[in-house]
Order: C-alpha cells, then sequence, then structure tokens
C-alpha cells in the first residue's frame, strides 16, 4: 500500500512540474512577443524616416487659411509622397510629392488654436511643431 500511495505522489509531483514548466514558458514567450512589438513599433519608424531632410519656412495663418513652405532638403534621400499637418484641432494628411531639393508652397483651410506640428506621413518622431 505504501507503494501505491509512493508512486500517487510521484505522479502528482511530476504533473505539477510539468504544469508549472508550461506556465513558466508561456510566460516567457508572452514577454518576449510583447517586448519585440514595443521595440519594433518605436524604432521601425525612426529607421525608416531617417531619410527626411526638411525645412518648414514662411509659415503664417490668418483667416483659417494656413499657408508654409514645404523644402525637402538636397541632402535628404527620400522624395515626400505625402505630408500630416497636425493643429490642436483638426489633422490632416495630403497626398503631395515633394522631390529632393525642391520647395512646395502649401496652403490649406485648417482650423489652429494655438500652435501646428507638419512631417511627412508616418514620421511624427521627426515633426515640427511651430506655435501660431
Amino acid at each position: 500500500m505504501a507503494g501505491q500511495h509512493d508512486i500517487a505522489f510521484r505522479i502528482f509531483i511530476y504533473m505539477f512540474a510539468v504544469f508549472l514548466a508550461v506556465l513558466i514558458g508561456l510566460w516567457g514567450y508572452n514577454n518576449f512577443t510583447a517586448t519585440r512589438h514595443v521595440v519594433n513599433s518605436t524604432n521601425l519608424p525612426a529607421v525608416r524616416c531617417v531619410g527626411y531632410v526638411y525645412d518648414i519656412d514662411e509659415l503664417s495663418y490668418d483667416e483659417g487659411m494656413l499657408k508654409f513652405k514645404f523644402k525637402n532638403q538636397r541632402y535628404s534621400s527620400e522624395e515626400v509622397t505625402s505630408i500630416t499637418i497636425r493643429s490642436d484641432m483638426e489633422e490632416r494628411t495630403m497626398d503631395i510629392t515633394i522631390p529632393i531639393g525642391i520647395t512646395r508652397d502649401i496652403e490649406l483651410e485648417m482650423e489652429i488654436a494655438k500652435n501646428v506640428s507638419i512631417f511627412p506621413t508616418g514620421c511624427e518622431v521627426y515633426k515640427e511643431v511651430m506655435d501660431i
């Protein structure tokens, strides 16, 4: 009889160890995938957008009309295909091609209370924020 209890106890301990190993493995896998997602979501835009070198000049806002010059610098390695203009009241995305070394005059109606951010779409990490 004592042998049956001993075998049952060993089986219980073995099953508990397997359960614990699976639980720790799942916990580690979830932590690994969550960390990888955070690293990719924060670093990929920075790497992808490093080729944009641009200036915003002659920014003006009068009676709901925002005007500025967007210059894609000649030492930029990417042509700009879309820009995002975000104010404290609304956000707009413009599909516009600005080749390397070219300046475009941009003019659009937009509500702005205090400031505006302008950046190539998807590259908020390199945005320029200006007070109006």
